[in-house]
């Protein structure tokens, strides 16, 4: 406050151009931690936990690249695996395992979720403490969100047959193409869902 009050009088004095004066009373008004608040909110979309073997990044706009662990996730970058396995760690701390030759999004949350994705080929088990839809999650074939703790998500990257496997907790689910429905799988479900089809439900 002392500070302002001197650059306040030195703008009066004319020992200050007033223009410039006036720029840093506005910036010294601001909390010190603003800025560094901002950026991590802006990189705060995950990153890359951990890998065995090569696994590959994408950034929006730019080529694909070798990961290092701890790379960060910016929204709507992609990562594919190949023959290695990886664990990335989302916005809200859930983490997701990665199988072999499977390929993910890290997708903007809609409003009331903390963490979205889209598995486009592969394997991806989800682990997270959220409540119920605070993370969602898209296939070509099917739209959730979670209800529970331990979700297996297996997508074949030609045909786009989505099968959901709940271990514990329940998935909330919209079929999506033609035939459009919305049910729910619970803990010892496996849901087998394609294209324009009805879905399947079964037990494990």
């Amino acid at each position: 406050m002392a500070s302002r009050r001197w650059i306040c009088k030195a703008i009066l004095q004319s020992r200050i151009n007033p223009v410039f004066g006036w720029f840093i009373v506005i910036s010294a008004s601001l909390p010190c931690g603003a800025g560094a608040q901002r950026h991590q909110i802006v990189s705060q979309e995950g990153e890359l936990l951990y890998k065995g073997g090569t696994v590959e990044y994408k950034a929006v706009g730019r080529d694909w690249v070798a990961a290092t662990n701890k790379q960060p996730m910016r929204f709507n970058d992609q990562f594919r695996t190949g023959e290695a396995r990886a664990g990335l760690r989302l916005a809200d701390r859930t983490e997701l395992q990665i199988g072999t030759n499977s390929l993910v999004e890290i997708l903007p949350p809609p409003p009331q979720a903390k963490a979205s994705f889209s598995l486009i080929a592969g394997l991806a088990r989800l682990f997270t403490r959220n409540n119920s839809g605070e993370v969602q999650f898209k296939t070509r074939s099917t739209a959730g969100g979670n209800r529970g703790t331990e979700v297996s998500i297996e997508v074949d990257p030609t045909t786009g047959r989505t099968v959901l496997t709940v271990d514990e907790g329940e998935v909330d689910v919209t079929t999506l193409g033609q035939i459009q429905t919305n049910l729910i799988i619970r803990s010892g479900e496996r849901g087998i869902f394609e294209t324009n089809r009805q879905p399947l439900v079964v037990k494990n």
